[in-house]
């Protein structure tokens, strides 16, 4: 299932003009999708299987401008890119098993990770994003969900120009979400956010969720 087709199905009959989505096609994954069964542990993983198909997508299409602004050529004093293995640099997704194994290598995790079924959150997100395609991330911490409106205008100009899907995490509500696109209202609080959520979800699901119902903890 594709994140934008999803994206594009939950938003028929709005208006165009106010909506922002990812700009290039990738692959929903959730909880059992690949026959693994990672429920209760497997959010954060499966945020980042869709994120690292939207990476490839990009590269293979050249999507629009992202493709430059998410590799951007390296000077010759940079430091180079780690050479994928096999498998993350053929058209297939790194595997739940191949992602722990990356964060072990990286000396971020023990060697005791692998096969465990501990969770990651965004940091590690940003890091094996970074180290099997170079690709930088940045994250927004956010004190309490209720700050989620000062930072729409950020999340808007980011589907503008790069296009990705967005992780969010929590402490409440710590099942990872994946943010497909925003919908802007001209009040800020009305804003929706377009979620394709892989929280204890086996399936394909995509919804708005309004931002003034944001949880009041603090998210990524």
């Amino acid at each position: 299932m594709d994140l934008r087709s999803l994206g594009i199905r939950a938003s028929q009959g709005l208006d165009p003009s106010k909506l922002q989505l990812l700009t290039c096609e990738c692959s929903y994954y959730h909880y059992l999708c690949d026959g693994e069964d990672d429920r209760g542990w497997g959010c954060g993983y499966r945020s980042l299987q869709s994120l690292c198909s939207w990476v490839q997508n990009v590269k293979k299409t050249g999507t629009a401008a992202t493709s430059s602004q998410v590799f951007p050529t390296p000077s010759t004093t940079e430091t180079p890119i780690p050479s994928l293995s096999t498998a993350q640099s053929s058209s297939s997704v790194p595997s739940l098993h191949e992602i722990q194994e990356a964060l072990v290598s990286m000396g971020d995790k023990p060697p005791s990770f692998v096969g465990s079924r501990e969770w990651i959150g965004s940091f590690e997100v940003c890091i094996v994003l970074d180290h099997l395609y170079g690709v930088a991330c940045k994250i927004i911490h956010v004190s309490s969900g209720t700050d989620v409106v000062h930072h729409i205008p950020t999340l808007i100009e980011h589907f503008k120009i790069i296009g990705s899907p967005v992780m969010i995490g929590g402490d409440a509500d710590a099942a990872s979400k994946t943010l497909v696109g925003v919908l802007a209202d001209s009040l800020a609080e009305n804003t929706k956010f377009l979620i394709a959520v892989s929280k204890c979800y086996i399936g394909a699901f995509c919804n708005f969720m309004q931002v003034i119902n944001c949880t009041e903890h603090f998210m990524n």
